[in-house]
């Protein structure tokens, strides 16, 4: 009995002495009564005379008490009996250690297997969260070149619509002063075209003038000393004064403008 796994002999015999009667009344008759059959030849023949009257020992039951407690034989088998009974007992306890045992390993089994497939699972999961880490922080790093890169472009696109503003008030200007230019000169032309109209009109006045006075002259006629003296003088005072002819004038005019 010590070689029963999970329990000493200490342990064995108390649950021996407290094992609880058999609650099964007709096994244990039954039992008694295959006890009684093999024990019967062994007892020896009474004469008739020394038979029990009718009337003492009627009854089985006080038959059956006597028989059980004078003969040895039954003692003897119910001792065998009890080991019988406490052996299969030790067996059905066995039995169920066994079965619980099993249960437990089992258990302990399922759950190992549970937790490792939890573990790779987890470990799954955190590789996974890895690569969704890294592919997000490589979208972060494409996002943040994207937006370098727009906004090189967004300044270079600021910078040529300012030159594009630039040239194009640069050649309305150029276009404003080239026409500003152009009326100008149509104005110089016409002031000079008249200028030269006037000078025109005052030399045909002098030489109106100076016909008028040679014609006069002409009655009386100075002596030629005084008339080469005189008329040098004149046209020289008449060049000085209206500024030596119209050429003069024309070149004066133009170093104006």
């Amino acid at each position: 009995m010590s070689s029963w796994a999970g329990f000493s002999d200490e342990e064995l015999r108390k649950i021996q002495t407290q094992r609880p009667a058999p609650s099964s009344r007709s096994r244990q008759q039954v039992q008694r009564e295959k006890a009684l059959q093999l024990a019967a030849p062994e007892q020896p023949q009474r004469p008739p005379s020394q038979r029990p009257a009718a009337g003492a020992n009627s009854s089985p039951n006080r038959r059956r008490a006597k028989f059980w407690g004078t003969n040895p034989d039954v003692k003897e088998l119910d001792k065998e009996e009890v080991e019988v009974r406490e052996k299969t007992r030790l067996e059905q306890l066995q039995h169920e250690q066994k079965m619980i045992e099993e249960r437990n390993k089992r258990t302990k089994a399922l759950l190992a297997k549970t937790i490792a497939e939890k573990s790779k699972q987890t470990q799954e999961e955190a590789v996974k969260l890895k690569r969704i880490q890294k592919e997000l922080q490589a979208l972060d790093d494409m996002v943040s070149s994207d937006i370098s890169i727009l906004r090189d472009r967004i300044e270079e696109a600021s910078w040529d619509y300012s030159a594009l503003k630039r040239y194009e008030k640069a050649e309305s200007e150029y276009v404003t002063s080239k026409l500003d230019l152009h009326r100008k000169t149509e104005v110089k032309e016409q002031l000079t075209e008249h200028l030269y109209a006037i000078i025109q009109a005052e030399r045909a006045e002098e030489g109106g003038r100076a016909a008028g006075a040679d014609a006069a002259a002409g009655a009386a006629p100075p002596p030629r000393s005084a008339e080469r003296q005189t008329l040098p003088r004149a046209v020289g005072g008449r060049g000085r004064g209206r500024g030596a002819g119209p050429d003069c004038q024309q070149r004066r005019w133009n170093g104006a403008f």
